[in-house]
């Protein structure tokens, strides 16, 4: 685990935003910038700990999480509060003395791009959320600590299965 996100990133909240991904979606993200999920979304976090341990508790087949920072000005139209992290969800995840805030989940009703991303991609400077230029966090890699090799092969199988069925289905409608 990365000594920089332990000690110094709890200080960083916002307007730096954080997304955590399973590491092997980096690439794709870098060429094609993050793309709304279920909804349409994209989800953040203004706490990078939360992000990452968020994406951890639901990727448990991925070995590694990545979490890429993305800068928004504070009255960002595009950034509103995100409904999918409850205070007790948090709370579970971040310990009972993590005081839950407005930042805990975020979205972006359009999609990240690339150029939003790849000036942040190493650590440089000093972070700063109220001056962009003083420096940026860069994009981490971690250990995803609840890694289940067992929940990496199930995911692995559904997804064939889905894809399966996804195949099926196109043929019997014609497409």
């Amino acid at each position: 685990m990365s000594k920089a996100f332990d000690t110094g990133w709890s200080v960083v909240k916002a307007p730096w935003y954080y997304h955590s991904t399973p590491e092997e979606n980096v690439m794709p993200i870098l060429r094609e910038g993050i793309k709304g999920g279920f909804g349409g979304e994209v989800y953040a976090s203004k706490d990078p700990e939360l992000a990452r341990r968020w994406i951890s508790f639901t990727n448990r087949g991925s070995k590694q999480i990545a979490t890429l920072p993305f800068w928004r000005d504070e009255d960002d139209p595009r950034i509103s509060p995100g409904m999918d992290h409850s205070p007790t969800l948090v709370s579970m995840l971040m310990g009972p003395d993590y005081e839950t805030g407005e930042g805990d989940a975020i979205t972006s009703n359009e999609a990240i791009p690339p150029k939003d991303l790849l000036p942040q991609m190493e650590a440089r400077g000093t972070p700063s959320n109220e001056d962009r230029s003083a420096g940026n966090p860069g994009i981490e890699i971690h250990d995803n600590p609840m890694y289940s090799e067992e929940w990496g092969e199930m995911m692995s199988q559904l997804k064939v299965a889905q894809q399966e069925a996804e195949r099926k289905w196109r043929e019997s409608n014609g497409e």
